[in-house]
């Protein structure tokens, strides 16, 4: 049975220091008070994660929350860009960030991939200049080299 918890409740128990964490949604969906109360109890050195980080990570970025981000957008159309990301990246400050890019496909697809309990592993050609727009970049030849690899890292059972 569910249990009902408050966010103060549910942040102290389910957010940790070290947590990777992804606050989605879009618009009046964006769980805005989930950001602030994870600023408020002071949560350290989390990866974040999100499709496109608003002003939320934004503002976690600048209480020095975040050790990681991964996204595939990093901005905000109606205000534009993200300063305290920016900061980050470019003055470490308030501490460095590291930061993981991927396209919107390989997020959604690894969401899916963790929501049903299987791994997720993205695909790069080396030879490639820009991201991907999907999760395997190869040709026909190379997806079942592709698949092998991935049969021999995570198991037959599993592929």
């Amino acid at each position: 049975m569910a249990e009902i918890l408050s966010l103060a409740d549910a942040v102290k128990q389910f957010v940790n220091d070290g947590d990777t964490v992804a606050l989605e949604g879009f618009t009046h969906l964006i769980p805005t008070a989930a950001g602030h109360e994870i600023i408020r109890q002071g949560k350290k050195d989390l990866t974040l994660v999100r499709m496109t980080p608003d002003l939320i990570y934004d503002q976690l970025i600048g209480a020095g929350c975040a050790r990681k981000l991964i996204f595939s957008w990093g901005g905000n159309p109606g205000v534009g860009s993200l300063h305290r990301l920016r900061d980050a990246v470019e003055k470490q400050w308030p501490q460095p960030l590291e930061i993981e890019e991927h396209s919107h496909a390989d997020l959604a697809n690894a969401y899916v991939a963790g929501a049903s309990g299987l791994p997720f592993e993205r695909f790069l050609n080396p030879d490639r200049i820009a991201l991907p727009d999907s999760d395997v970049d190869c040709d026909d030849d190379g997806r079942g080299r592709v698949l092998n690899w991935v049969t021999q890292k995570y198991g037959k059972e599993k592929v």
